[in-house]
């Protein structure tokens, strides 16, 4: 199961559920704004809130048990995690509430 952190939209997202022949992904938007749109992709699953909300939740809407997962992407959003105390604060929490114990968090930046 894949979480999209900071998906927007859901488009990239979709496209990989797509790529990889997945039934469906999680994308968690802190911006109702950037998430128009989101309803033209079945396969997605969006959640209205900011990471830091998001990941000490007792379980994200729409996912699976426990609400954890094998990949988090985080594109393009290390950059909104502050310093780097707050941002390895927010990966402790990430991966301590929503990652699977063997999954993992993959990240990308400009």
């Amino acid at each position: 199961m894949l979480v999209d952190i900071g998906a927007g939209n859901g488009a990239f997202t979709n496209s990989l559920v797509q790529s990889v022949g997945g039934e469906w992904a999680t994308i968690v938007e802190p911006s109702k704004e950037f998430m128009t749109g989101v309803h033209a992709y079945p396969s997605i699953v969006a959640v209205h809130a900011s990471l830091e909300e998001w990941s000490k939740a007792e379980r994200a809407a729409g996912a699976p048990p426990a609400g954890r997962f094998d990949r988090m992407l985080l594109k393009e959003v290390v950059h909104h995690l502050g310093d780097s105390n707050e941002r390895h604060e927010s990966l402790r929490q990430l991966r301590a509430h929503r990652l699977t114990p063997n999954g993992l968090p993959l990240t990308a930046a400009r």
